[in-house]
C-alpha cells in the first residue's frame, strides 16, 4: 500500500499526497481553518490545503502510522513554538 493522503483546496480542488514528501505544515492565516503544507516534489514546494493544521497532522500522522481513522482512535501530542527557535 502507498501511504497518500486527500486534502481539501480553498478553490475547490483535491490534492492527492504522497506522505513521504511531506515536510512539514503550518497553519496559514490569510484564510480560516487552513494550512500551508510543504512537500517536496510539489510545484513551488508548499501548498495551502482546506483543514485547520491539527486534523492535517492527524491525516497525516496516521497515514505514516499506517492507521484507519475510521476504526481506531488515537491519542496525539503536537507541540507549536515560537518562529525564534528556528
Amino acid at each position: 500500500m502507498i501511504p497518500v493522503i486527500t486534502c481539501d483546496l480553498p478553490d475547490g480542488g483535491i490534492a492527492l499526497l504522497l506522505t513521504s514528501s511531506i515536510t512539514g505544515a503550518v497553519s496559514y492565516p490569510d484564510i480560516d481553518n487552513s494550512t500551508r503544507v510543504f512537500c517536496k516534489h510539489w510545484p513551488g514546494g508548499e501548498l495551502i490545503v482546506d483543514m485547520p493544521v491539527n486534523e492535517f497532522f492527524t491525516e497525516w500522522t496516521a497515514s505514516i502510522l499506517g492507521l484507519d481513522l475510521k476504526k481506531v482512535e488515537y491519542e496525539y501530542e503536537y507541540v507549536i513554538t515560537s518562529d525564534d527557535l528556528h
